[in-house]
């Protein structure tokens, strides 16, 4: 009987795991074109800060958004070859003193954001400068994908990006963040941790794909329907 009740509980976890994990949405790639000799592209996918993170980045929950963009020469149906891989990193919590969520990269300075803007910008990226224009091949064709991981961070993840900031080192890897000490392993066995989890602290990561186009003449075709 017991057994029967433990396997009962197992199951109605990864059901709540699976109807939680995040539907597969596809992303909008958009006014993907040349601009001052570079392959540039925008895009937009709703909710990559969803409620439940930002209800746990008003509790004190730090965390990070990494956007991995792909460019991806097809050489058939099969056989696709990466061409780069362009990286954006956000470290983003909450001031209770401003009262407003507190954004920042590499490349820009702390900015307070309401939590519209904030959403906003992490929705939407635009202006993304991907290749040189010069290094596609004329009439081939390629396309875009995008990884996102919205991730919380442990005190070690903390000091990690913070000297990644301010420039003390070169880069951190999100493979570093997950080898770290999970701070779910302390709230007292994994039932609790799931709870943790499905209560909007844990990862979330998003596969997102953009349509196919070719390169012709310095100009940009996009396939219609081809995503």
């Amino acid at each position: 009987m017991r057994q029967n009740q433990i396997k009962f509980i197992v199951l109605f976890f990864l059901f709540l795991i699976v109807d939680a994990i995040p539907k597969g949405e596809k992303i909008y790639f958009f006014n993907i074109r040349i601009e001052e000799n570079m392959l540039v592209a925008d895009f937009q996918r709703d909710q990559i800060i969803d409620p439940e993170t930002l209800k746990g980045l008003k509790k004190g929950l730090t965390a990070t958004v990494e956007y991995q963009v792909q460019l991806w020469r097809d050489d058939s149906r099969i056989l696709k070859h990466l061409v780069t891989e362009k990286r954006l990193r956000l470290k983003i919590d909450y001031d209770n003193w401003e009262r407003k969520y507190r954004m920042a990269s590499k490349s820009d300075n702390p900015v307070f954001l309401s939590e519209e803007s904030l959403k906003k910008r992490c929705d939407e990226r635009l202006d993304l400068q991907i290749y040189t224009a010069k290094k596609l091949e004329d009439q081939a064709t390629y396309h875009l994908t995008m990884h996102v991981i919205v991730q919380p961070m442990t005190v070690e993840n903390v000091e990690e990006v913070r000297k990644w900031l301010a420039g003390e080192v070169d880069d951190f890897s999100t493979n570093s963040i997950q080898k770290t000490k999970s701070p779910f392993k302390k709230v007292g066995g994994w039932v609790l941790g799931l709870i943790v989890n499905l209560t909007g602290f844990g990862e979330r990561v998003y596969d997102l794909n953009g349509p196919a186009f070719t390169f012709q003449n310095n100009h940009i075709e996009v396939f219609e329907d081809s995503d």
